[in-house]
């Protein structure tokens, strides 16, 4: 099994590395396991007659472009790796350990994995070609007359070179298949063409050469020895999420349900880029001994995008257009023909049109492919004879002169002949008829109706899909990967699901056949519908994320001038999709029927819910794309699933990001109860902090902490949004830590422009940060974990009456670091407004505490602004406060009581001093006493 890793650095830099540096992507991929794993690997590993052997390898990196230096090595951004290995948990641990998005260590580079790809399963022969992705090392270990060892390395045209290799894969093989008998017969290798030899150091340190061999090999023997040797093939990740897609769509197949409903699911008429196809539709009317064309046919309208605006878009007639379903292929060019198709509707292109118009022989050439494609009708029409009616009615078509501007079309040949799914009525149809849909009325025959049977227009469709499946191969009378069933299968390649499919980007295996692929995943044609019914749910599931949601993943968490740059740059889109799948594969009697699940189904696909009389818990909070648990999906009878990726799907360029599995519908409800409350008392904060906001402002933010996934991105980082959401929906312990170094590294930065408007400005929204992701953290806590909240502070507004009031402050004492930061803050701009109007508008902390260019610690603080306080106000004749003296005496005591936990908790400190720094706004104050 084989996945490859996607990398980029945080910088956008190009990736740099040492020459001597294995060490380094060793304990890079050691990182990436889980503790326990990695413990595992490194000192004992899979023993078998006395030796041990980790079982996993991993590639070169690649990249577009790289150059090698004096003593470097640059790769240019982004860089990918292969990772593969015979043991599935051992891919698994590595991707979950990527996919978490922790910042990823390589030498002094900062990296992210943006994506992992699970390559396909090859079918292998017992002579095959491989080319190796990392240098092929054989060496036995000699002794010396003294007794000391030394390493003789061996090259391929050595006897040994080809035994060593033959006995290490037997040595896996019987880790891997333990009471297996290993095949008869041996490995042999030969290089093809010249191997390339490699010499590397491990550690520069370390004088000890490695010797290891590039090329393309070809390798014979025994197959099972083979795929042990390759550790290639379709992973667990792919086949598990097939596995979902069948589950998702089972109920909808067992339902049954009206053949309009189902075309509309499975078909791509209804999708977004795909409406203009029935702006011109061109309907050639063929029988056995005659052949017309109908006039172009506009099935809808344009309509205005907005009342006021000039833009028009095409809406289809949505009654209509289910007549002539189509598949809008994923992968290829879909000018081109491809795939199966169930009825002789073909799209059709700009391009097309102009082959078409331009002679006969362009319209053959058109026809010809897509009929041999076209199930049912190879023995019942012919191109030939079809041509010249369509050349001749496509002149009718008005195609665009216009570069820019593509015209859009189908072609549908319809006629009553044997199987077809058009039949000649004396009438119309009924409006609203759910088994048949007017095409046109006749030519051929004048007086009737040519109208589409849904249900055999249905029959068709899936012919078509299996056919497709058989593309890639077939197995007569075969078991079912999925469900273990004797049935006649096919392979799970389908034109419209992208995720498995043949056109990806990445590099196949050298010895992959594409029309076997039957023999990696092999479906029976139940399974092989509910995939494809499974797909269409998950593709109409899927939402784009916010996009202030992507602009924070893609920003830095330390850097204020970085989140803005990354802010005003054009992120990458990023998709998410969440399913619900039963627990168990036979629901018990309470559970839901496969009626009321499949309708649940159409409700959150077509986005009907609380439409249709169902309640539903929306959970837009959690994902950061519109989702929503309907009623009776939040039972505990399910689970839900969150998928991320991005890539253009189109193409079958997936990148998947994160997979969040087995999450209960009862926490996605109480977390979107917890975000409500962080929403309530960010308005309280936010009120306090600003005194003008617009309403467009007031309600983006509103938006921002409404989302649990942007808090927890601006807490931790990029990086480490999915490892923090899953912990969120899995109840486990967020840390505190983090996300106050991060808060504090941010405002430290922003602190050397103060009192700059913009600083000033970007201080008070960390600040509200602050606040109210330190109350998201105690009630998470709290109610979803059931323990003691993490807040070490009283809630901002007791300090706050404590300190407005002019009581004695004697007795009164601060509970640690982070209630002293907040009183000096609160104390320092209380001096600070004093001290403005004393020394003709200048600032407190910029010409009294902060040195030039350098950042305010606790220790700045106590030497510049707290001890000489007093001696500055005689100074400037600064008359202070009866409450600013007290509060100023109970800082300067409780410093030196928390003096070494201010020292260790810095960023605490320093968090809460701007906190109450800001919050301390007399202006502000005032207002809200007015009010």
């Amino acid at each position: 099994m084989k996945i490859e890793l996607f990398l980029e650095t945080f910088s956008k830099e190009n990736f740099v590395v040492p020459k001597v540096n294995l060490h380094l992507f060793q304990g890079f991929i050691y990182s990436l396991f889980s503790e326990e794993r990695a413990h595992f690997l490194h000192s004992r590993g899979y023993e078998y007659e006395g030796r041990k052997f980790k079982l996993f390898a991993f590639s070169w990196p690649k990249a577009k472009k790289l150059s090698i230096e004096e003593d470097r090595i640059v790769f240019q951004n982004p860089v990918s790796i292969v990772l593969a290995s015979p043991v599935s948990e051992i891919l698994q641990d590595l991707a979950n350990g990527a996919l978490v998005n922790q910042t990823l260590r390589i030498g002094n580079n900062d990296m992210q994995c943006t994506g992992v790809r699970v390559l396909p399963e090859p079918d292998l022969t017992e002579d095959i070609k491989v080319r190796a992705l990392s240098p092929v090392t054989c060496y036995s270990t000699m002794y010396r007359k003294d007794g000391s060892p030394y390493t003789v390395y061996h090259s391929p045209a050595e006897t040994e070179f080809k035994n060593q290799i033959h006995e290490n894969l037997v040595k896996k093989f019987c880790i891997v298949n333990r009471d297996v008998p290993v095949p008869e017969g041996k490995i042999s290798v030969e290089p093809i063409g010249t191997a390339r030899q490699q010499i590397a150091l491990f550690k520069k340190e370390d004088p000890r050469p490695i010797k290891g061999w590039w090329g393309i090999f070809r390798l014979k023997g025994p197959v099972e020895l083979l795929r042990i040797g390759l550790d290639a093939g379709l992973g667990r990740g792919v086949s598990m999420l097939i596995s979902d897609l069948i589950k998702l769509g089972r109920p909808i197949l067992e339902t049954g349900g009206l053949p309009r409903e189902i075309l509309e699911l499975v078909s791509d008429i209804k999708k977004p880029n795909t409406k203009s196809f029935f702006s011109n539709v061109l309907v050639i009317e063929v029988e056995p001994d005659n052949c017309v064309p109908h006039d172009p046919m506009q099935w809808g309208e344009y309509v205005k995008t907005s009342e006021k605006g000039r833009k028009l878009i095409f809406e289809p007639d949505f009654s209509r257009i289910v007549a002539l379903p189509f598949v809008w292929p994923s992968g290829g060019n879909p000018i081109k023909p491809q795939g199966a198709y169930g009825l002789p509707v073909y799209l059709t292109f700009k391009k097309n049109w102009e082959e078409v118009q331009k002679e006969p022989k362009g319209a053959e050439s058109f026809l010809t492919e897509r009929i041999q494609r076209t199930v049912g009708i190879k023995e019942v029409l012919n191109a030939q004879c079809i041509a010249e009616t369509l050349h001749k009615g496509s002149k009718k078509v008005v195609v665009s002169t216009n570069q820019n501007e593509n015209t859009l079309g189908l072609v549908a040949l319809v006629g009553p002949w044997k199987d077809s799914p058009f039949c000649l009525w004396d009438s119309e149809p009924e409006p609203g008829d759910k088994n048949y849909v007017l095409v046109a009325p006749s030519k051929i025959n004048p007086g009737k109706f040519i109208v589409a049977d849904l249900l055999k227009t249905l029959e068709l469709f899936w012919e078509s899909k299996l056919a497709e499946g058989r593309e890639k191969g077939e197995n007569k009378n075969g078991l079912c990967s999925f469900c273990d069933e004797k049935n006649d299968l096919v392979s799970a390649y389908c034109k419209s699901w992208p995720w498995f499919t043949t056109t990806w980007g990445c590099p196949l295996p050298m010895e992959l056949k594409e029309k076997e692929l039957v023999k990696s995943i092999a479906m029976c044609p139940k399974c092989y519908k509910s995939m494809i019914y499974g797909a269409a749910v998950f593709e109409k599931l899927t939402r784009p994320l916010e996009i202030f949601l992507i602009k924070e993943i893609f920003s830095p968490v330390a850097s204020p001038g970085g989140r803005d740059s990354a802010g005003r740059g054009k992120s990458t889109s990023i998709y998410g999709c969440g399913y619900v799948l039963p627990i168990l594969d036979k629901p018990d009697k309470k559970a839901l029927s496969s009626e009321d699940f499949a309708e649940s189904l159409f409700l959150m696909m077509e986005e009907k819910i609380d439409k249709g009389g169902k309640e539903a818990t929306h959970i837009k909070a959690i994902t950061g794309f519109e989702a929503c648990l309907p009623e009776g999906f939040d039972s505990q009878d399910f689970l839900m699933n969150l998928i991320y990726f991005s890539g253009d799907t189109s193409r079958g360029d997936i990148h998947l990001r994160a997979k969040i599995e087995d999450i209960l519908p009862s926490t996605l409800s109480r977390l979107s109860d917890l975000s409500g409350g962080v929403v309530e008392y960010y308005e309280i904060v936010a009120k306090r902090i600003f005194s003008k906001r617009s309403d467009k402002d007031a309600s983006f933010m509103r938006n921002c902490y409404f989302s649990i996934p942007w808090m927890l991105t601006n807490a931790y980082g990029g990086p480490y949004i999915w490892d923090s959401l899953q912990k969120v929906v899995h109840h486990r312990p967020l840390s505190r830590k983090r996300f106050i170094s991060n808060t504090a590294r941010r405002m430290a930065d922003l602190s050397i422009k103060i009192p700059d408007g913009y600083a000033l400005r970007k201080i008070k929204e960390e600040v509200l940060f602050y606040l109210v992701f330190s109350r998201f953290l105690y009630d998470y806590d709290q109610k979803i974990l059931g323990i003691g909240g993490t807040a070490s502070m009283r809630d901002w507004k007791d300090l706050a009456r404590l300190f407005e009031s002019e009581e004695d402050l004697s007795g009164e004492t601060l509970t640690d670091c982070e209630e002293l930061g907040f009183a000096a803050g609160w104390l320092v701009r209380s001096f600070s407004n004093q001290y403005w109007h004393q020394s003709e508008g200048k600032d407190f902390i910029k010409h009294r505490v902060m040195t030039f260019g350098s950042r305010i610690k606790p220790e700045t603080l106590w030497k510049r602004a707290l001890v000489p306080m007093n001696e500055i106000a005689l100074q400037r004749d600064i008359h202070m406060t009866k409450g600013t003296k007290k509060l100023l005496a109970l800082v300067l005591m409780e410093f030196r009581k928390f003096q070494e936990d201010v020292r260790n908790k810095e960023d605490n400190f320093m968090s809460a001093f701007w906190s109450g720094y800001i919050l301390n706004d007399k202006n502000q104050i005032k207002e809200e006493g007015k009010k």
